[in-house]
């Protein structure tokens, strides 16, 4: 028997307090706080699903702190993080799956707005 997770992510809210360098972001209790409030704010009946950062020019992989923040703060099942590439405009998501994290096998991106014709 194995479950089968399916979410929906209909916004996110970005980090504003925060510390970093060129290679490296690190959640503080401030970017915690702020995340929570303007996440009560906004989509107060949601929950978090997950987090989602950059690697400019790194490529698509969870670095050891990134495998820390997932396996910390995001260990339910149905929790993603997402790593976007925005260089080579590239991107992946990640799960916990028996233990482990590992790339998403499937994800689906809907574009809610019709494109022009």
């Amino acid at each position: 028997w194995r479950m089968t997770y399916w979410i929906e992510i209909v916004g996110y809210v970005k980090a504003v307090r925060y510390e970093n360098t060129s290679a490296s972001f690190k959640f503080t209790l401030d970017t915690q706080e702020q995340i929570q409030r303007e996440k009560e704010k906004r989509f107060n009946d949601k929950p978090i699903i997950g987090w989602q950062h950059t690697h400019p020019h790194y490529g698509i992989f969870l670095s050891g702190y990134d495998q820390f923040i997932h396996n910390n703060f995001f260990s339910q099942p149905w929790h993603v993080a997402l790593v976007v590439d925005p260089c080579a405009d590239t991107m992946g998501f990640f799960q916990t799956k028996r233990s482990r994290i590992v790339a998403c096998g499937f994800y689906y991106i809907l574009d809610p707005v019709p494109a022009a014709r």
